[in-house]
């Protein structure tokens, strides 16, 4: 089964003729229904991803996919619980905003 996940931060600094890569593009997104973390690096035979449990995430282990995508803020919601706290889909909506992200949905 797919979950709808807000995309959180994706940053892509691959060449113009790069097909292939294991480094990028990065992508940090969120599912509030299934509360999960998707986590993705890499294009084509390099791409490389997963989505974890919010409950047992631990931030420390992918720092530097944060750091990359500037998305450390997200990061800090996680570690101090203020993302598990948010009641609704609105609140998340409202989170992202205020931190200037566009309202994109993917599912995964």
């Amino acid at each position: 089964m797919s979950d709808v996940y807000y995309i959180i931060a994706k940053l892509d600094k691959r060449a113009l003729n790069e097909t292939h890569s294991s480094n990028w593009p990065k992508l940090v997104a969120f599912s509030f229904d299934a509360q999960k973390i998707l986590l993705e690096e890499g294009f084509g035979h390099g791409l490389m991803g997963g989505s974890f449990p919010l409950s047992s995430f631990n931030t420390a282990q992918w720092k530097d996919i944060f750091k990359e995508t500037d998305s450390q803020w997200f990061s800090d919601y996680i570690s101090n619980g203020m993302l598990a706290s948010l009641k609704t889909e609105d609140d998340l909506i409202k989170l992202l905003e205020s931190n200037n992200c566009s309202i994109v949905k993917i599912t995964y």
